[in-house]
């Protein structure tokens, strides 16, 4: 974790334009410790997921932000995963996704801005499937009922987001 964590600074002093810029990294240090937890315990408290939404809303008056993208890209993220998460539990009548898992996407649509929200989606979508394919390649069993810790995907998929367009930007990012 250490390591991963000088790793994400590193990243946030290399990306950096300007030294308002530095805030980036506590938006990846917040994200490794979600991913950590939610890959080991499947657990996202909402605790940290608060502390995302409300540093991405303090980082937008350090950095001047896009406020409208973000404060969109944090309903959005929230209520598009808050829906399939209830829609699913009432087409199956149980769980298939925990609560944190939307509080997370919202927090990153704060500080990503709604733009970025489909590459984070997409890019998640590609991290559960590669994990997937880890886990059969290491002879396990995967079904239907095999737990993948999307709140770990979601943070691996928004820390490569916004390191990617950072670099070239293909999505207007809204504190970037």
């Amino acid at each position: 974790m250490e390591l991963l964590a000088g790793l994400v600074g590193l990243l946030a002093v290399l990306l950096a334009r300007a030294p308002a810029d530095l805030v980036w990294a506590v938006f990846g240090w917040l994200l490794l410790l979600l991913a950590a937890l939610d890959l080991r315990h499947y657990w996202l408290p909402q605790r940290l997921t608060a502390l995302l939404a409300l540093s991405g809303i303090a980082a937008l008056f350090i950095t001047r932000g896009d406020v409208a993208a973000s404060l969109i890209g944090g309903a959005a993220g929230f209520l598009g995963l808050e829906a399939v998460r209830l829609g699913y539990r009432a087409l199956r009548g149980r769980e298939g996704m925990g609560g944190g898992d939307p509080l997370l996407l919202g927090g990153i649509g704060i500080w990503m801005g709604w733009q970025a929200l489909p590459f984070v989606v997409i890019v998640a979508s590609l991290v559960g499937f590669a994990l997937i394919a880890l886990w059969k390649l290491r002879g396990a069993e995967v079904g239907a009922a095999t737990r993948v810790p999307l709140g770990a995907c979601l943070a691996i998929a928004a820390i490569s987001v916004w390191a990617a367009a950072a670099r070239a930007p293909i999505v207007p990012l809204a504190l970037l």
